[in-house]
């Protein structure tokens, strides 16, 4: 059995990406995989502020937010799911926050040993609409030593629920049933 973390930064309760995750946990599920999941949207996670004082307070970091929500999922999760809308070509601001403070976890000895499932919802329909993204992504989870287990990238859903429409969320599913 796995243990998988979704972290959802859909800021739209129901939003496609969102409608992504929901699938992929249908799909866990139905392989009798356990699941927890972060709403980033729930969350207050501050930038890092770059103090290098990581773990200084017997904590990961000295910032006092909800952070510790998403280092506690990462420590307690073998496979890491980012579901995600896709912002001017790129990762929203609020997972941006919560993986740029992921440094206290590389200060501290490097980072754990995970696997990443990406599911991106965008409303652009054009043939390179996630070309930047992925580079972006490979390359993070590159450093992160974290390999890619699959992905959904979904494009041409902008309009909420636009993605039930679509063969996006059986694919989901499909590969939330995969990771076992």
């Amino acid at each position: 059995m796995k243990k998988i973390l979704i972290i959802n930064a859909s800021p739209r309760v129901g939003g496609n990406s969102s409608r992504l995750a929901d699938a992929f946990i249908e799909g866990v599920k139905s392989s009798g995989n356990k699941v927890e999941r972060l709403e980033l949207r729930l969350l207050r996670i501050d930038p890092c502020i770059a103090c290098d004082q990581c773990f200084s307070k017997g904590k990961p970091c000295v910032l006092n937010d909800d952070m510790d929500q998403v280092y506690q999922g990462i420590e307690a999760n073998e496979i890491i799911v980012f579901a995600m809308p896709l912002y001017y070509y790129s990762i929203p601001a609020n997972l941006v926050a919560a993986i740029n403070r992921l440094y206290a976890l590389w200060s501290h000895g490097g980072y754990p040993k995970r696997q990443v499932v990406l599911l991106i919802a965008a409303g652009d329909s054009a043939p390179d609409t996630f070309s930047a993204v992925d580079t972006t992504w490979r390359k993070m989870l590159s450093h992160l030593e974290w390999p890619l287990l699959g992905k959904v990238y979904a494009g041409n859903v902008n309009d909420l629920g636009a993605i039930d429409k679509t063969e996006y969320p059986a694919a989901a599913k499909k590969l939330g049933a995969s990771v076992a």
